[in-house]
């Protein structure tokens, strides 16, 4: 029997960070923000999950931009480190979901109003 080991994760991408191994390769590092299940009611604070990208991926990965929504799809991987256990989710692929989301910019030289009194021509 074979085993299966699908993550999907989908969320705003809030950080990503590339580094290079000793050996020269690329490690891309996101943190995705989702929200809450629908059934904790009480809980507003969003969970942020780690994500680790290897290889021709992080090409990818270096494409996408804080803020945007995304769509991962990867798998799990357990690891022990200093006696305890984690568990990485490494990314294979991404799919952006609309725009980035941005708060709005004021305009900085808003229009004068028609009651301003003095007409410009």
């Amino acid at each position: 029997m074979s085993s299966i080991n699908e993550v999907r994760l989908t969320g705003t991408l809030t950080n990503l960070s590339v580094e290079q191994t000793p050996k020269g390769k690329k490690v891309a590092r996101l943190t995705v923000e989702t929200d809450p299940p629908s059934w904790m009611k009480n809980v507003t604070e969003k969970d942020k999950t780690q994500v680790v990208v290897f290889g021709r991926t992080v090409e990818e990965a270096e494409k996408l931009k804080e803020g945007q929504c995304v769509s991962i799809l990867g798998r799990a991987r357990g690891r022990e480190y200093n006696g305890r256990w984690y568990t990485d989710i490494i990314g294979e692929k991404f799919k952006t979901i609309g725009a980035a989301q941005r708060p709005p910019v004021a305009n900085p030289n808003p229009a004068p109003s028609p009651d301003d009194g003095d007409v410009p021509f």
